[in-house]
């Protein structure tokens, strides 16, 4: 079957991945990311940040991938180790998504990331209720890049 999915292990919480308008920051091949229709995002429980509810490895969200890009922590002023932290890693940027509720998605690899295909994982996109991500407006962003920075670099 084909790799039509990435799924990705995060902290982030639905609200952080919708202000962002993707799931960010992966260190990924951006063309074969872009190869693909549908991003997943599992519960990382383990990483040391505040989280969301669901069990390690759960998925909760699925995006339709509409591109990937260039992630932006670049648009935080005071990251002196930026090419040391964030440098190669890749905002994958959704159009829709749905709200989902499935353990043991994560396949447990320590990248962060694993590709796959939706039909082996059980999921029947046609069945969910698709929303739009609204537009990514760039103060949120940046708030939000901020405080996330901020707090990926007090633990390095």
């Amino acid at each position: 079957m084909k790799e039509d999915t990435i799924i990705t292990l995060t902290f982030k919480k639905v609200e952080h991945i919708l202000t962002l308008g993707g799931s960010a920051s992966w260190k990924i091949n951006p063309t074969r990311a872009k190869d693909c229709k549908y991003v997943i995002c599992t519960r990382n429980k383990h990483s040391g940040y505040k989280s969301g509810d669901e069990n390690h490895g759960s998925a909760f969200l699925i995006g339709k991938i509409s591109g990937v890009s260039p992630t932006n922590e670049r648009s935080i002023p005071h990251v002196e180790r930026f090419e040391e932290n964030f440098a190669g890693r890749q905002i994958i940027r959704i159009s829709h998504y749905a709200l989902i509720n499935k353990p043991n998605i994560y396949p447990g690899n320590r990248q962060g990331f694993a590709y796959d295909s939706i039909e082996t994982l059980g999921i029947d996109p046609e069945a969910l209720d698709w929303r739009e991500v609204p537009h990514p407006n760039q103060h949120d962003i940046d708030t939000y890049n901020r405080f996330h920075t901020d707090q990926r670099l007090s633990k390095t």
